[in-house]
């Protein structure tokens, strides 16, 4: 377990997590399974915790209360680039306006940059995630590209932004500015 300021970024996604993760899918604006999880058998949920384990690691996100909010996960692991992509996702409405993403941001950042000795880590954000938006912009994440047109949901087509933190922004500029600010 890995703990922020108000968050533990608890444990690896487990089999048993499967249906709630899917549950917050179907709540999320990006809705990527056409069924609902009431509807995943036994085997479906061991095939799909398969798959999904294949593609990098998935942790679930919860308060130091222990309630679950979320999932955060890393992958495309590039070793020798030193390269990670990570994926937040904060999925309980009443946590994602509170400046929990903040405090997740910052909990991977510090770990992974540590664990991974990674160089950089990047994240695909669609235009419609404002919370998450905000977030990076109030951290000083740099957005560094564009791909225009590239979700089609609700009847139109979505930009989707590519943000990333080199791990000396975030040594230098990120984590002193937050030693200062919880001092």
């Amino acid at each position: 377990m890995v703990e922020g300021k108000g968050v533990c970024i608890y444990r690896l996604i487990e089999p048993d997590d499967i249906k709630r993760y899917f549950e917050w899918l179907e709540k999320e604006e990006i809705n990527y399974y056409p069924y609902p999880s009431a509807y995943i058998s036994g085997e479906e949920t061991e095939r799909l915790f398969s798959l999904m384990s294949q593609g990098g690691d998935l942790f679930i996100i919860k308060t130091k209360k222990e309630e679950p909010i979320g999932y955060c996960g890393i992958g495309n692991i590039q070793e020798k680039d030193g390269n990670a992509e990570i994926k937040i996702s904060i999925c309980e409405e009443e946590f994602k306006k509170k400046g929990w993403y903040i405090d997740v941001y910052i909990t991977i950042f510090r770990y992974f940059f540590s664990l991974f000795n990674l160089h950089k880590m990047y994240e695909l954000v669609y235009e419609f995630e404002k919370e998450k938006i905000e977030a990076l912009k109030e951290m000083g994440i740099k957005q560094v590209g564009i791909m225009p047109e590239d979700f089609f949901r609700e009847g139109r087509f979505w930009d989707r932004y590519i943000y990333n933190i080199f791990a000396r922004e975030y040594y230098e500029g990120l984590a002193k500015r937050l030693d200062k600010e919880n001092d």
